[in-house]
């Protein structure tokens, strides 16, 4: 099955990422450390935007498992995703 890019999930990864970009090139640029504002700001914003897209996915994921459950009548997930055991 082939997945298309979310925009729920590309956008705030987008913009998470270009903020942390622009917020460590003017720390680094403040520092006057010669051309390392633009690598910062490439690294962390990077970075950033993986971590911002890994939660969105993440949480996207267990919204859908939720509402998922709730439609078929069985008990949504919990809070850590126990198991119930069988004895």
């Amino acid at each position: 099955m082939r997945r298309y890019p979310n925009p729920w999930v590309f956008g705030p990864a987008v913009v998470g990422g270009t903020l942390s970009g622009a917020i460590a090139y003017a720390l680094s640029s403040c520092d006057g450390f010669c051309g390392s504002g633009l690598a910062a700001a490439l690294v962390f914003g990077s970075l950033t935007a993986v971590g911002f897209g890994t939660v969105a996915v993440l949480a996207i994921r267990s919204i859908g498992e939720w509402r998922e459950a709730t439609e078929k009548g069985s008990t949504p997930p919990e809070v850590g995703c126990e198991q119930p055991q069988d004895d």
